[in-house]
């Protein structure tokens, strides 16, 4: 008898007592929420802006990346081994794995309540093929289905294979607790009460059970996220992580696309440097570790307080709110029993309801917008489209979206064919340049405002000024400047006047303005730099060439213009850099402010140095694992958030765009049924927009004759286009321009289309 009181004064004493695992399993778990909202503005560094060099501000030397944890300040938690700071990719990562555990929970929960209370109520043979299902479920391990299932549907799905991988079967233990609290319930005088009133099982259910079931889910929640992290982490040092997967190719080859910090993500890139780096992996481990914790402690904090010892009053304060509620529900008996039936229970769905749609919208929005990223480059006078490749940089990257449901608005014909693509001004008047001599100025209907005549036939596509001015090389080695009301400025090099610059050679492609209106464009014998008044620069001897499309491009602060595998000094045109082992080779310019080396199977970083200047890999790939075969890419570019593109394409084999994530992982390539193709752009959402020729499938690669030309909008990841358009009249496309909601397409054949959303 005594041991029975001591046990009893015990139990009271315990339940009396603060409930430590509740507040501080809240405490962390606000602190974990709060890093999720707040902890991207408090990162000091963009987590995916690389450093190649750093300079210790205290000893003054410099160091070179990876970089240890609390050995260089400013980079408290180290770097990787691309010199990316940990601390702000720490802080990054912590709300987009939250969200992804958060809607993946609440999933699992949804489902194992319904499961559970069906199968808990259901008799006969319905309740055992439910628990034969529940059984089931139980038996197979969430981390083996999920692996499967990501992996079988990675490509298709994305991020939401994740979500998939993860539901598929863990709601089975939150249906078994459900179950069993269901079957305890059936048999309670106030459910047998019920039913002899004439209440039906779905009444019953929703009612009576489901009230007595819905304090236990919160419990469940904490405990599902826990055990949610937990196997998403469990992925992620596998290799499988939200917005990635590892994609098999072959026996000893994959693919692993990756992006955007998240803590699955900086375990799998820490674990491959586990020996020599650890800090990485111990950074998200502990963030992991300390999550894992704080919803744990929260969800024994709560099973506490929803015991029956929690639930008597023991103190004053709790006695007293105890005979309040008794008061008021003596004199509001049918409003507070409605209440707790009903309003409790919906606004507990509500909840469960917004974390699953509210959370899922946050990662659609998160998998669509750009990361982190600043567009570094300027257009010059504000043009929509102000070169062959949209800019001075021929980046191709326009930011805005183009049209979704495509339609020909207009065609403008003219019978000598165009030169190459159009130019768009900032009042979206479209120049294009005639083979016939003549630059055309059209408004945004078709409509011709003016046509002025050239001193020659000319080459590429024309130029925007910040001016306003229009300029245009020809086949004699002119560069001619026309007004925006259609009037010759002037012409330099022609042979004709004496004034020769470029020596009579035909020009190679289109010119280029920067943003003091100096125009460069090349000759088949001299690289050239004029003024906004016409003058002569510089002309030095063409350094290098090549037969795919030799555009001087500029980089993003004008400091250095690129022209095929060299770096020229744009103030006097000397060759500062031409270090390249393949003649194909090509330098390009990125939006995000880089210079960047494309190689047949691999991205270098160029930097300036002291000395000179180093070029570095950046990514590279398997040209063979990914069915590239011997192609050279013939255009590539980088997008504001660090995401690569390269396009593989000639006369001979069908169009591929490669991607390649910011951290160098390459994906699936997205094939085009084009030969030959044109990359016409690049919009903000990341998708390309691509015309070319489609053979005729019945003859398979072999075929000379083709359907017609046609456009196709690709998102980076493989499958279905978001639209294809056929222009019946087009040939070979020659170039194009995006500005918002229309995409500009010009054909050899003299054919200028406007597809917009009608």
């Amino acid at each position: 008898m005594s041991i029975s009181k001591a046990s009893e004064s015990k139990s009271l004493y315990r339940a009396s007592g603060a409930n430590w695992p509740l507040w501080l399993g809240g405490l962390i778990v606000l602190f974990v929420v709060y890093l999720a909202l707040e902890g991207p503005r408090f990162a000091p560094r963009d987590p995916l802006q690389e450093n190649f060099i750093v300079q210790n501000p205290v000893t003054g030397e410099f160091v070179k990346p990876p970089l240890a944890a609390f050995t260089t300040p400013g980079f408290p938690l180290g770097t990787d081994e691309f010199g990316r700071d940990l601390y702000s990719q720490l802080l990054w990562a912590v709300r987009p794995t939250l969200t992804l555990v958060l809607v993946v929970a609440a999933v699992r929960l949804v489902v194992g309540v319904v499961v559970g209370l069906a199968s808990g109520w259901s008799p006969g043979r319905w309740g055992r093929v439910l628990d034969t299902l529940i059984s089931a479920a139980l038996a197979a391990p969430v981390l083996f289905v999920a692996l499967c299932l990501i992996a079988a549907v990675g490509i298709r799905l994305g991020l939401w294979a994740f979500i998939l991988g993860l539901s598929v079967t863990g709601w089975a233990e939150a249906a078994r607790l459900v179950r069993e609290q269901t079957r305890s319930l059936k048999g309670q005088p106030f459910v047998e009460a019920a039913r002899a009133m004439g209440a039906s099982d779905v009444a019953i259910l929703v009612r009576h059970v489901l009230p007595h079931v819905m304090p236990m889910v919160w419990m469940l929640l904490a405990l599902e996220i826990s055990s949610t992290l937990l196997a998403a982490a469990g992925l992620g040092f596998l290799g499988y992580f939200s917005n990635a997967v590892w994609i098999p190719l072959g026996d000893w080859s994959g693919i692993r696309a990756a992006g955007k910090p998240e803590l699955g993500q900086m375990l799998a890139s820490s674990a491959q440097h586990a020996q020599t780096q650890p800090w990485g992996l111990l950074a998200a481990g502990s963030m992991i570790f300390l999550t894992v914790l704080g919803f744990n402690l929260l969800g024994e904090g709560l099973r506490l307080q929803l015991s029956p010892e929690r639930r008597r009053p023991t103190t004053l304060f709790a006695k007293a709110m105890d005979n309040a509620g008794k008061w008021l529900e003596d004199r509001m008996y049918d409003q507070v029993t409605a209440w707790r039936r009903t309003g409790a229970t919906l606004a507990a769905v509500a909840a469960l309801l917004a974390v699953i749609f509210g959370g899922g919208w946050l990662l659609w929005q998160s998998s669509r917008a750009a990361f982190g990223g600043k567009l570094a480059i300027a257009v010059p006078g504000g043009h929509l489209w102000a070169a062959d490749q949209h800019d001075a940089q021929g980046t191709f990257y326009a930011p805005t979206r183009g049209p979704s449901h495509p339609k020909v608005e207009w065609v403008f014909e003219d019978e000598f064919g165009f030169s190459g693509g159009p130019v768009v001004a900032a009042d979206g008047t479209v120049y294009v340049a005639s083979n016939g001599g003549k630059l055309y100025a059209l408004d945004p209907d078709g409509a011709v405002l003016w046509e002025a005549a050239l001193p020659a036939p000319p080459v590429g596509a024309p130029a925007l000024g910040a001016s306003g001015d229009v300029y245009v090389a020809d086949r004699r080695g002119n560069l001619s400047a026309i007004k925006p009301d259609g009037n010759l400025r002037w012409t330099v090099g022609d042979p004709l006047q004496g004034a020769e610059a470029g020596g009579g050679m035909a020009a190679l492609a289109g010119p280029v303005a920067d943003a003091d209106e100096t125009i460069y464009y090349a000759t088949e014998l001299n690289l050239l730099a004029v003024t906004l008044d016409g003058d002569l620069r510089w002309k030095v001897l063409l350094p290098t060439y090549s037969y795919i499309r030799p555009l001087p491009r500029l980089s993003a602060d004008g400091q250095y213009l690129l022209f095929e595998d060299i770096v020229v000094d744009p103030a006097d045109g000397a060759t500062l850099f031409a270090e390249t082992k393949e003649p194909l080779d090509k330098y390009f310019a990125g939006t995000d402010g880089g210079i960047y080396l494309s190689k047949q199977a691999g991205i270098l970083a160029w930097r300036p140095t002291e000395g000179g200047a180093e070029l570095k890999e950046h990514a590279q790939w398997d040209v063979r694992g990914l069915a590239l075969g011997f192609r050279f890419p013939s255009e590539a570019g980088v997008t504001p958030d660090g995401r690569m593109w390269v396009l593989y394409a000639s006369d001979f084999e069908f169009a591929k765009v490669l991607w390649v994530d910011a951290d160098g992982a390459a994906r699936v390539p997205v094939d085009y049924p084009y030969r030959p193709s044109r990359m016409i752009a690049v919009d903000q959402d990341a998708t390309t927009y691509l015309c070319g020729q489609r053979l005729p499938s019945a003859q398979a690669g072999f075929a000379t004759r083709t359907e017609g030309l046609e456009c196709q909008a690709h998102r980076p990841d493989p499958g279905e286009p978001l639209w294809e358009v056929k222009l019946e009249k087009g040939a070979l496309p020659n170039g194009g321009a995006l500005v918002p909601g229309r995409l500009y397409v010009t054909t050899g054949n003299g054919f200028l289309y406007a597809i917009g959303d009608g």
